[in-house]
């Protein structure tokens, strides 16, 4: 048991070789239906995903969750990664979650999972492995080859140290992708902002070639979420200061604040009516 319990394929860039198809029928088999926004950076193909997210958009039940598990299931080791302890276990806990909905996803299990804070592992009948790690230590973040990494809320790790120390080398025996999904915090000076412009092919001119190719970055608003009321949105814009609702809900790194609120704002609020009160409310809610 202790050897098949570490055995797993030798593929080398395992989470380019899981299509959009094979993913969608796991998917359905926990009752995982992506909205249009997740979609959309589901299909790419680039070995590192950054993702800036608006608040209660779906990035951490949905959208990482869908991306780990096809590795796991085809044997591949991942770790779920976020700034503490306690943001590391939201992820453990999702896959649990999706595990607990599909008997054939609770027969791909090796073992029990190991539930414990700090020591979260579960594994896979396929040789798939998935730990929850904190971030706030890079030198527990050494050692072991891995096939993918999903690091939530990233912004709120204060340098890059671990990822540049502790995760980047450990992806390259097996050429390992990583999924960066997280809330914006400040602007170009921190790591995470810097990670997401090497994805934005946006900074490109038209006849510059591409120096980060393996890299893809997306924004998303919380209002791309099509299953959270707009009338939220409006309320969290009321009692919001500017630059909360920027970086909060609208997933704007504030050093791009300058001319783009009311444009993220219009698009944020356009499918809200006005009731017969004046107050601006969703149809669809």
């Amino acid at each position: 048991m202790a050897k098949d319990r570490f055995s797993r394929p030798r593929w080398h860039g395992l989470t380019r070789l899981v299509a959009y198809e094979d993913k969608r029928e796991i998917w359905a088999d926990y009752g995982y239906a992506p909205h249009s926004g997740q979609i959309v950076a589901h299909r790419s193909n680039a070995r590192f995903k950054v993702l800036s997210c608006g608040r209660r958009w779906g990035k951490t039940t949905g959208f990482a969750v869908g991306e780990v598990l096809p590795v796991l299931l085809l044997g591949g080791w991942v770790w779920g990664c976020g700034p503490d302890h306690e943001t590391s276990s939201v992820l453990f806990d999702a896959v649990i979650e999706a595990i607990d909905r599909s008997p054939n996803l609770m027969a791909a299990l090796a073992e029990d999972p190991n539930m414990a804070k700090g020591n979260q592992v579960m594994r896979f009948r396929s040789g798939g492995l998935y730990a929850a790690k904190s971030m706030n230590d890079d030198r527990r973040l050494r050692g072991r080859g891995l096939d993918l990494v999903a690091c939530d809320e990233g912004a709120m790790i204060p340098t890059g140290k671990p990822w540049n120390q502790g995760l980047r080398p450990a992806l390259s025996d097996r050429l390992g992708g990583a999924i960066f999904t997280s809330t914006p915090k400040g602007g170009g000076d921190h790591w995470y902002k810097k990670i997401f412009d090497y994805g934005d092919k946006r900074l490109l001119s038209a006849d510059q070639r591409d120096p980060r190719p393996d890299w893809m970055s997306f924004h998303f608003p919380s209002s791309s979420n099509p299953y959270l009321p707009k009338s939220e949105i409006r309320d969290a814009k009321r009692d919001s200061t500017e630059e909360d609702f920027l970086q909060e809900w609208l997933a704007v790194f504030l050093d791009e604040a300058g001319g783009v609120f009311k444009a993220y704002l219009d698009v944020a609020l356009a499918d809200l009516v006005e009731d017969e009160n004046g107050r601006l409310h969703d149809p669809e809610a």
